[in-house]
């Protein structure tokens, strides 16, 4: 008697399960599956999901292709992206540094929600995170860019601090340090 597999096939519906197969698959897969991945994971995974399953196969592996592909897909999602991106704003997580571009551009998402996230950015703990912030302060109003150097004015780093401090200048404003 012939043995069927069809009853007993395992079937992955877990989107977590659903993400580290395919990002595992990913990191070796041959170059023209690529783009039927990326899209695999965009119609079977979240935002969320994918960020949190790329920071912790980036930090069992140290392989940081699982965190640009995060990038590339949180992206690629856009606007939707937003909460996770948020979230990862406010986060202590040292990889947030491959996300702040993403941060600061994401499409679709009003700017004064971006300038409340690269605030939260310049009180991250990386002073080389921290150091990106002034980067895309020209992507915001005045007042914006204004609210975010006087978290700078402040940091610890003396670099980071005087970096702000001129910006600040060039805008006209006059600090009065600590």
């Amino acid at each position: 008697m012939a043995e069927t597999y069809g009853a007993d096939t395992t079937q992955i519906e877990n989107p977590g399960e659903i993400t580290v197969f395919i990002l595992d698959y990913l990191m070796n897969a041959p170059a023209k599956m690529i783009n039927v991945l990326f899209q695999l994971l965009r119609a079977k995974s979240a935002p969320r999901v994918i960020l949190e399953t790329s920071l912790e196969a980036y930090k069992k592996t140290n392989n940081e292709r699982y965190l640009t592909v995060a990038k590339s897909l949180l992206e690629d999602f856009g606007k939707e992206a937003w909460p996770t991106l948020r979230y990862l704003s406010k986060s202590n997580h040292p990889e947030c540094d491959l996300f702040v571009r993403l941060i600061a551009q994401c499409a679709e998402v009003p700017a004064m929600e971006r300038a409340t996230a690269l605030t939260n950015i310049a009180k991250h703990p990386n002073k080389y995170v921290r150091s990106q912030v002034p980067e895309f302060l020209p992507l915001f109003g005045k007042e914006d860019q204004i609210r975010i150097l006087q978290v700078l004015m402040n940091d610890s780093d003396p670099e980071i601090k005087e970096e702000a401090e001129e910006y600040f200048s060039l805008l006209g404003g006059r600090f009065k340090g600590n």
